[in-house]
């Protein structure tokens, strides 16, 4: 998914397409049944158990945390990134045009998958899971790898004021005004923050797709305007 990447065998990355199905858990409803038997085969494309699984239940916020093998199968509350050192332990989110934002540190060998909207973007993710990395794993800003991976545009990311006063430090490398309106550039405020955090311009790989242009590809929240959020998982693993 990202040549970043490619050269660590043992590492696992990956993201649901559109024909893979919906990915999204609300919760115990008869269209979870399906998002359930989605991701269990979705999950088996890489020969990984269901129950070697972790999972973030999504709230647009900043907590990225720590998990281990008692954490197997579980949904982490009130979390928007994971982080572990564990192998055969496989870290999981679900996005709808926000970004999948994946980490490994090879010299640890511990990685981290963070989901980065425009909120959670405002709210620092990027530096709590660095420093998560660092404080847990004594993981190093300068050994970091990171692939962000496709969400929505600047093609397409139209916002307002409110949205574009938490992003002001980076207004002048990521905004882009046409036709009269305001659009935002998230994935070039990723690698922004990242860079500020000490991570190396080489190590961040950055993927051109778009969700809301990949109508074909990929599930996309501010274009379908579903009554209910369909979306893709992400995944990312080490195995032994």
């Amino acid at each position: 998914m990202f040549r970043i990447f490619e050269k660590h065998s043992d590492l696992v990355v990956g993201l649901s397409e559109k024909t893979d199905g919906q990915m999204k858990l609300v919760g115990d409803r008869p269209e979870d049944k399906i998002a359930l038997e989605n991701r269990k085969r979705f999950f088996n494309h890489f020969d990984i158990e269901e129950s070697r699984v972790v999972c973030a239940n999504l709230v647009h916020g900043h907590n990225v945390v720590a998990v281990g093998a008692s954490n197997r199968g579980m949904m982490m509350v009130k979390t928007d990134g994971l982080a572990t050192g564990e192998r055969n332990l496989f870290l999981s989110l679900t996005v709808a045009d926000c970004l999948p934002i994946f980490f490994h540190d090879p010299q640890k060998g511990v990685i981290s998958l963070v989901h980065a909207g425009w909120r959670s973007l405002s709210k620092a993710i990027l530096k709590a899971a660095v420093e998560r990395l660092k404080t847990d794993f004594g993981s190093q800003a300068q050994d970091i790898l990171v692939g962000v991976g496709p969400g929505i545009g600047p093609c397409h990311f139209e916002v307002q004021s409110d949205v574009l006063e938490r992003f002001r430090e980076f207004q002048a490398e990521t905004l882009v005004r046409r036709d009269g309106k305001i659009f935002l550039d998230l994935k070039r405020i990723a690698q922004l923050q990242l860079l500020q955090l000490g991570l190396g311009e080489q190590n961040i790989e950055i993927s051109l797709e778009c969700t809301f242009c990949s109508a074909d590809r990929y599930f996309s929240a501010r274009r379908d305007k579903p009554k209910e959020i369909q979306a893709m998982v992400a995944i990312i693993g080490q195995r032994e």
